[in-house]
């Protein structure tokens, strides 16, 4: 989860009450990311590594590229924007149909909130109590261990994300490439059992303190 310091959740395109939230959280586990055919980025042969987020001039996120889906945006928006560079990455384009969610998930997982602010330390935050909130729809693998979420830009990629009925399949040797607005990693533990029986011990800890709390001296 995500909470960015903007109300606008449309990165470089014109916002409106019903755009969809052209934002979203990918989230790449570490096995995503090994061999010489990772699932995303890619592995530079003469360093023996994953190489992950490039940046690039602004007009090469949308450069043709053999077996490689890119941006639907046109070379008039690329000229006329804010940004002259930009971080761009490709994926197996089956992945990104296997991870990433559909259009009717994106206003589920990235919204905005208002939240009344006094008496709390803004730490120089947007005054207003107006935040966006992104939220993966992705979660670290019950094993747990390393993981890569990347804050991306779903911009031009409409016609791009998974369906359910029918759902869509791609080649093995498509990719798909989309702008990296930030990224970070971290490490997860293990899940110590099914999600419910978590929960249950959850809800049974936070009873057991608010008892504890109004027990009379």
């Amino acid at each position: 989860m995500l909470f960015l310091e903007t109300r606008t959740l449309t990165p470089g395109a014109a916002q409106t009450d019903t755009s969809p939230p052209w934002m979203t959280i990918l989230l790449a586990y570490e096995s995503d990311m090994l061999g010489e055919t990772p699932n995303i980025g890619r592995y530079d042969t003469t360093s023996g590594k994953w190489v992950g987020p490039t940046t690039v001039p602004a007009e090469d996120v949308i450069a043709a590229k053999t077996n490689v889906i890119v941006p639907a945006i046109s070379h008039a928006d690329i000229e006329n924007g804010p940004d002259t560079s930009a971080q761009i990455m490709e994926m197996k384009y089956q992945f990104f149909l296997d991870i990433a969610p559909t259009l009717e998930e994106l206003p589920l997982l990235s919204h905005a909130r208002e939240v009344d602010t006094d008496n709390k330390i803004m730490l120089g935050m947007d005054a207003d109590g107006l935040f966006s909130v992104v939220v993966s729809n992705r979660v670290p693998p019950a094993a747990g261990g390393k993981c890569t979420a990347f804050l991306i830009s779903l911009e031009g990629h409409q016609d791009h994300l998974p369906t359910y009925a029918p759902p869509k399949s791609a080649n093995a040797d498509q990719s798909i490439r989309v702008v990296v607005l930030g990224g970070w990693e971290f490490t997860a533990s293990k899940m110590p059992g099914k999600l419910s029986r978590a929960n249950a011990g959850c809800r049974k800890q936070r009873w057991c303190q608010a008892a504890t709390s109004t027990r009379e001296p």
